[in-house]
């Protein structure tokens, strides 16, 4: 019987980290287990062992992932002056790091390549998008709470709104020489939340 590998919460965060580079260069079906250990430096055995499959492996990476965007989205909220203000420095964040928005289209990405196709990476990704959506909409909803917007004020469909429009940003994010374009784009987008803001009576 095999001996079950624990990795440290380092290992595994600088694994899923790997791992979710290599996925993204070459995609789930491209990427294969000798792409893998020369990405995180395991042995085949311990990455079975720690993620189960290539597959498990992939989710746990893609898992990740929301988890880091989350965290920046909450990050900005209590740095921010508001929770607007929050939002939109979350999406001007966005231009300032151009090496990691390279790679931050992977839910989009993995709807994609997997859209009609593998149905645990589907639901991973769109799970992973609701989540996203729905903390955006918690931070529209402290907003509307403290009086920045209106009372009438649809907090989900501005919540998928800015949710659209950041997964546009960062897909576009991916194309070679873009950083300028993105750029402007993300300063466009951070205005237009700001202006969510109801001006005082």
């Amino acid at each position: 019987m095999g001996c079950m590998v624990k990795l440290t919460t380092h290992d595994r965060a600088a694994a899923l980290a790997a791992g979710l580079d290599a996925f993204w260069q070459w995609g789930f079906h491209g990427t294969s287990m000798k792409d893998l250990e020369r990405a995180t430096g395991m042995h085949p055995g311990s990455i079975y062992a720690a993620f189960g499959s290539k597959r498990g492996f992939y989710v746990a990476a893609l898992d990740r992932y929301t988890e880091d965007v989350l965290a920046d989205l909450r990050r900005h909220a209590s740095e921010a002056a508001s929770p607007i203000e929050g939002l939109a420095g979350f999406v001007e964040a966005i231009a300032l790091d151009q090496d990691r928005s390279a790679r931050s289209c992977m839910l989009v990405k993995t709807l994609l390549e997997h859209g009609e196709g593998d149905e645990t990476l589907r639901r991973s990704a769109e799970s992973g998008i609701a989540a996203i959506e729905t903390e955006i909409g918690n931070n529209l909803r402290r907003a509307q709470q403290r009086g920045e917007t209106s009372a009438s004020f649809d907090v989900e469909h501005a919540a998928r709104r800015i949710q659209l429009n950041i997964m546009g940003l960062r897909s576009f994010a991916c194309r070679p020489g873009a950083n300028e374009s993105v750029a402007i784009m993300a300063h466009d987008i951070a205005n237009e939340i700001r202006k969510l803001k109801q001006v005082p009576s």
